[in-house]
């Protein structure tokens, strides 16, 4: 998200492209740390249970970037299946509370313990 935020200032404003133009040294350095901590690589959630949630409408986070990630792991989660979960809701940066009780009924049907 970071350079396509970086593509989206520099070729919707020259000011923001004259402003980055100045600082090039500067974005290539939080580049490479934004790159060192990114999760994304990294993330080997499988077999655990992971529910991806995101809005239609929003603008700071597009659902392009959660339908990607999902399609990244659900190779990983062919055996369950049932423990990855993709839900795009019709808002825009927000939570709502459809989306509250989607996530505590997700997490009690994973992660809440089933009686012995």
């Amino acid at each position: 998200r970071w350079t396509d935020l970086l593509d989206e200032c520099r070729f919707s404003d020259p000011g923001w492209a004259a402003a980055l133009d100045r600082v090039q040294a500067e974005t290539a350095q939080h580049t490479a740390f934004i790159r060192q901590i990114d999760p994304a690589e990294k993330l080997q959630a499988a077999p655990r249970a992971l529910l991806i949630m995101n809005n239609d409408f929003d603008h700071d986070q597009p659902k392009h970037y959660a339908i990607s990630c999902y399609r990244t792991l659900l190779p990983s989660y062919a055996a369950d299946a049932d423990k990855l979960q993709l839900k795009i809701s019709p808002a825009g940066h927000t939570v709502t509370p459809t989306m509250e009780q989607d996530a505590v009924a997700w997490f009690a049907q994973h992660l809440l313990r089933k009686p012995n």
